[in-house]
């Protein structure tokens, strides 16, 4: 996965992430204390993916953002919304 633009300066960014199968992953957004701010699910083909996630909810701070997909999740990444 990755997190394009990082800092986020608008109210979405672009997450890219790849996958084996078609499938439904879990998006899930915390602050840096460990809660969960946003879910969302999100539907993954065959191969690459590109998928707007909206944060216009979200105060200016950062973020960790992961996927659940077949009871598998991904790495963590971190991202800067201003």
């Amino acid at each position: 996965m990755n997190v394009v633009p990082n800092p986020v300066k608008g109210n979405t960014f672009k997450l890219s992430s790849s996958s084996a199968i078609a499938s439904k992953m879990e998006l899930v957004i915390s602050d840096m204390q460990g809660r969960i701010v946003k879910r969302e699910t999100i539907a993954l083909i065959a191969g690459s993916n590109s998928n707007d996630i909206n944060v216009s909810n979200l105060a200016p701070g950062t973020y960790n953002v992961y996927g659940i997909a077949a009871d598998e999740r991904s790495a963590v990444l971190r991202f800067v919304k201003q």
